[in-house]
């Protein structure tokens, strides 16, 4: 497929056309403000620090990693090297040096050529892959859940798990982006949950609770198995203290104090001021009773 054609002048290559054995490419400096993200990209959340520290490297080192794209009218769509891009402004750049292609055939190819690169470099979270997918389903570039799952070489069910991210709002999926909580799908599955249909504190109430799980995780640096405990525990909320029932008697002028915990199976017993002869006919009673046993409940029934 031959490249697109620009409606302004092309940009001169630094390189001589290259074959990197796949595809034909060259090399060319374009400008950053014609540079511009695909929709397509697999990422979708960059980190405050990760920027801050790709823009430090770019004006102190220069760039070491060209980006990859092809050209639209007059723009290059990145189908690699969006954080290059974003250091970049961060870092006032006015230029980057970009290895261009041939627009890739279907425009899900473009998403699975970025997951690829961005798999290969450890830089591709869960929260990238929920939202990513979602928006691949709806815009059927995969007819189902099944196809996704066959071409990424994932189970359908790792699948379904990743898809139900899409239940934490943006602004939450937002502060996860900046912690370790990413690195691992089954605290941000438990994260999800917090919004499930089930819950019983209302969207605002689950936010609150969900922002203040990850400020705890990031406080004490949990790790994932640690936030899926933290969560359950959160969910299930405080522990009930078992309050114990008072009951106090007498015996004659003889104080005495029962503390009963039925939901425990615990009663306690204790007297003060008693005769001897008392206490030995308390004593006597209370063997009687136990080696006896007790009558049984009455049945509902009767």
């Amino acid at each position: 497929m031959p490249t697109p054609k620009s409606s302004v002048a092309p940009l001169a290559p630094v390189v001589a056309a290259a074959n990197d054995g796949a595809q034909h490419r060259t090399q060319q400096v374009w400008p950053v403000s014609r540079i511009q993200v695909s929709p397509m990209n697999a990422r979708v959340f960059y980190s405050t620090e990760e920027v801050d520290e790709m823009a430090t490297s770019l004006t102190t080192n220069g760039q070491e990693l060209a980006v990859k794209g092809y050209i639209e009218g007059d723009n290059l769509i990145l189908i690699d090297g969006q954080k290059r891009l974003r250091g970049a402004k961060a870092g006032g750049l006015d230029t980057l040096v970009a290895d261009v292609c041939e627009k890739p055939e279907k425009e899900r190819d473009v998403y699975l050529a970025s997951r690829r690169i961005n798999k290969e470099r450890s830089s591709q979270t869960a929260l990238d892959d929920g939202v990513r997918f979602k928006m691949l389903l709806e815009d059927k570039h995969f007819q189902d859940q099944d196809e996704l799952a066959q071409t990424l070489g994932m189970s359908k069910s790792m699948i379904s798990k990743v898809m139900s991210l899409n239940a934490i709002p943006e602004r939450v999926m937002r502060r996860l982006k900046d912690t370790k909580i990413t690195e691992s799908i089954n605290a941000l599955y438990a994260i999800s949950q917090l919004f499930s249909t089930e819950s019983k504190q209302g969207e605002e109430g689950a936010v609150e609770l969900a922002t203040a799980i990850i400020e705890e995780a990031v406080k004490k640096d949990l790790s994932g198995n640690q936030v899926v405990t933290l969560v359950a525990a959160k969910r299930q909320g405080p522990k009930q203290r078992q309050r114990n029932e008072v009951r106090r008697v007498t015996m004659g002028s003889a104080p005495g104090v029962l503390k009963l915990s039925p939901s425990r199976g615990v009663i306690e017993f204790s007297m003060q001021g008693l005769t001897a002869d008392q206490v030995n006919q308390l004593r006597d009673r209370i063997e009687s009773i136990c080696e006896t046993g007790l009558d049984p409940a009455p049945s509902a029934a009767a």
